[in-house]
């Protein structure tokens, strides 16, 4: 067991079993527990906590793991996480945003619609990230090649995971009309109907 992992550990089981001082209101005579008890070690660190959860999680979270696009919902909140290549940051809810640090995640683009509860939120991220599929599982499964395509390699693939027994010699069949899962906001903003039907309208002043 990590230094870290005994630190945290310690941390939050000073934290459950303090006795919170009590004081006396003049007034009223009755009794308010204090909010913020004394401890005896400073709280675990983002760096550290992050170590622990990688640790836990048998290093699974290190570094980039989002491997592709993912719709999660819980509940009335959905979150849909994109992959974004290296350099392009967090762009999401502040939440997730912690989240994604103390798990190792650096580069990713989510978008919550619907409630913004926090623990919402916080389930239906790890849901989404749970259920994804690494790129050596995908390339077992469909007994192919997996490759990505990168700007700064422009129309060069790149092979990021090959199936363990070889690859099949037939290709993947493609439907006539592929079944793909638009989001009926980005087709509006597409299509220019965001804005309103009056926007242009001119308007006679007397």
């Amino acid at each position: 067991m990590s230094r870290w992992r005994v630190s945290w550990t310690g941390y939050f089981e000073q934290l459950f079993k303090a006795d919170p001082p009590a004081r006396t209101l003049d007034i009223l005579g009755s009794t308010v527990l204090e909010a913020d008890p004394s401890f005896s070690c400073e709280p675990p660190s983002l760096t550290e906590m992050a170590q622990v959860v990688n640790q836990l999680m048998g290093d699974k979270t290190a570094g980039i793991c989002v491997y592709h696009d993912v719709t999660s919902t819980f509940k009335k909140t959905t979150i849909r996480m994109k992959k974004q290549n290296p350099g392009y940051g967090l762009h999401c809810h502040r939440a997730i945003i912690t989240m994604c640090k103390l798990i190792g995640v650096q580069d990713m683009y989510a978008k919550v619609s619907g409630s913004t509860n926090l623990l919402n939120i916080t389930r239906a991220l790890f849901q989404g990230l749970g259920k994804q599929e690494t790129h050596q599982q995908l390339a077992d499964r469909k007994e192919l090649h997996v490759v990505e395509f990168q700007d700064a390699y422009g129309s060069l693939p790149i092979v990021v995971a090959s199936p363990k027994g070889g690859a099949r010699s037939d290709p993947e069949p493609e439907d006539e009309i592929p079944h793909t899962k638009l989001d009926w906001n980005e087709v509006k903003a597409s299509q220019g109907m965001t804005r309103s039907a009056w926007a242009n309208l001119k308007r006679t002043i007397w």
